[in-house]
């Protein structure tokens, strides 16, 4: 009984939009400890700009390894006839786990045309979005529909570490490991 409880939330996408809300929700904080842990080295822009950096490439690394992971053990399981095969989990995961952030980004688009007091939205969703808010600070000021650009990172990021972790290629290992005859 235990197995079929196990295979039943393997074949569900929840737990993997899980993760990729909990990985935006650790590096809503992780970006703004980043950007105070910088100050005490930088002024303020340089370590805004350093910390939004750093906090855009651990943010993606974290989603490519979480769904890498996931993917090389479904491999297992799709080959044994246990889940069908099913290469865009890694896509559908990122899309759905977009869901809040596009919630907030319409509001937010909304409320910034409207004029009405918007600071609560606004809030959630640079929140949400919080590696790339240096980057959306230089982009509303040509149009608020930028506020959807970030939608698209997750769900990218999620489907290359999906198709290469079932694949079971793994990106490290080619720039560490070298072969005997010298090539990668």
């Amino acid at each position: 009984m235990s197995e079929n409880k196990y295979l039943s939330k393997r074949k569900s996408l929840m737990p993997m939009v899980f993760n990729v809300i909990i990985i935006h929700l650790v590096f809503a904080f992780a970006t703004f400890f980043l950007m105070y842990f910088f100050t005490l080295f930088l002024d303020e822009y340089r370590a805004q700009s350093v910390a939004a950096v750093l906090s855009i490439i651990l943010f993606c690394i974290m989603l490519y390894c979480e769904t890498w992971r996931v993917a090389s053990s479904d491999r297992n399981m799709m080959n044994l006839g246990h889940i069908k095969v099913d290469t865009t989990r890694g896509l559908k995961a990122g899309l759905i786990g977009q869901i809040p952030g596009l919630i907030l980004a319409i509001l937010a688009i909304i409320y910034q045309y409207s004029g009405f007091p918007h600071y609560i939205v606004l809030s959630l969703y640079k929140l949400y979005y919080a590696p790339f808010v240096d980057i959306l600070w230089f982009l509303e000021q040509i149009s608020y529909f930028f506020y959807l650009l970030p939608l698209v990172v997750a769900p990218l990021v999620c489907h290359m570490g999906y198709i290469l972790g079932y694949r079971r290629f793994s990106i490290l290992e080619k720039l560490i490991y070298k072969k005997k005859d010298g090539t990668h």
